[in-house]
């Protein structure tokens, strides 16, 4: 009796961790925010459009929180893959200490992580399909990241924040794609929430769970999983749902 309740306990523990640890993060979608769901009700307090920071950041190094882990944990560490509790091949990419156990720094071709990445052969490619494959760009900071010595390199600011200009196809989009589509693409998106285009993306922002999500509000799941944005990315998210969310 006891060996039965202990492996019952056992078995419900481990649903539980897979639930928390996949892209099927239900309450950033299910948890409606005050005032009824309209953009205004993400936060009526004044915009600042004059940040300025100054910035430690090189724009010529690639920064492995900013620039790397974001997208491995969308694209590789998800529920089936290589994340903590399914582990593929014993691999979980949700980190630089375990990352970096597949990189040779300065030795992109001789790097497991750049050789499935950008594998010819499906069956052998990473992400696999149906998954799409991660972008030239992805690559390309990838093999950047892996030649300058596939450092932990930190910095702390994002220099001049303009909240004025921000546009869906320069700022919004780019910034989905990079972060959310792994979790939230064709397929088996999470919580069965597609980000794939405008009325998409729109639809969650005027909701206000876009931005519940990445400022970390009470009762919001915090995205994106395994990483976070800086103040002024999110200043700059909420200056374009509260212009209305625009298709500029």
């Amino acid at each position: 009796m006891c060996r039965t309740i202990g492996t019952l306990v056992v078995v419900v523990a481990a649903f539980i961790l897979v639930d928390l640890a996949s892209c099927r993060h239900d309450p950033f979608f299910d948890n409606p925010i005050p005032g009824g769901g309209d953009s205004s009700s993400v936060d009526t307090s004044q915009l600042d459009t004059t940040m300025n920071e100054m910035s430690d950041c090189d724009p010529d190094s690639v920064y492995f929180n900013r620039d790397i882990l974001p997208f491995i944990i969308s694209s590789c560490a998800t529920s089936g893959c290589h994340d903590e509790v399914t582990h593929e091949e014993g691999l979980r990419l949700v980190d630089y200490d375990r990352i970096v156990r597949i990189v040779r720094a300065g030795k992109p071709e001789n790097s497991a992580l750049y050789e499935v990445i950008t594998e010819d052969r499906s069956s052998k490619r990473m992400p696999p399909p149906p998954r799409a494959a991660l972008s030239a760009d992805q690559i390309g900071i990838i093999r950047k990241w892996i030649e300058q010595g596939a450092q932990n390199l930190e910095c702390t600011s994002t220099g001049n924040c303009d909240t004025l200009n921000v546009s869906f196809g320069g700022f919004i989009m780019p910034l989905i794609n990079k972060y959310c589509v792994g979790c939230h693409g064709t397929i088996n998106p999470g919580a069965g929430i597609q980000l794939m285009n405008y009325s998409q993306i729109q639809n969650v922002a005027v909701s206000g769970r876009l931005y519940g999500a990445v400022a970390g509000l009470p009762g919001y799941a915090a995205m994106p999983q395994g990483s976070h944005l800086d103040a002024c990315t999110i200043n700059r998210i909420r200056s374009w749902i509260k212009a209305g969310t625009p298709n500029n």
